[in-house]
């Protein structure tokens, strides 16, 4: 058996945009829909001035799995975007993880912060569900 996350929303990109905006950061998630423990992933991710949509370089990138029984995260990439405001996180699901798995992607920048998972809205949810070979 092998475990696979599985993106319960099933679209492959989130952008943090809410109703009622408290910063000037705009962030966009691309994401696969599954990810594979042991297998190699990546994300992109997007920070843009929210009224301009002019790439915001340097923003301050963390991707991170949180146990949804609870527990210390495991942060998976940390990094800043580049000159197009954007990141390319690359990293390993790891083996050996819980069968329930939320992904966390947080941004940081001088225009403000977002966060998807942990409870957010229209953010990437993860499962892991278990799947014969």
């Amino acid at each position: 058996m092998a475990l696979v996350l599985v993106a319960a929303i099933g679209a492959t990109a989130y952008s943090a945009v809410r109703a009622a905006r408290i910063t000037g950061q705009q962030t966009v998630v691309m994401a696969p829909d599954e990810l594979s423990p042991g297998a190699q992933a990546a994300l992109r991710v997007i920070a843009q001035d929210f009224n301009t949509g002019k790439p915001l370089p340097g923003t301050a990138v963390t991707v991170q799995l949180m146990p949804q029984s609870g527990g210390r995260n495991l942060v998976l990439f940390e990094g800043r975007t580049d000159d197009t405001g954007s990141a390319d996180a690359r990293f390993t699901v790891p083996d050996g993880l819980e069968e329930a798995q939320q992904l966390v992607v947080e941004t940081t920048s001088a225009y403000g912060s977002d966060r998807f998972g942990a409870g957010r809205d229209r953010a990437p949810q993860c499962q892991a569900a278990a799947h014969d070979r």
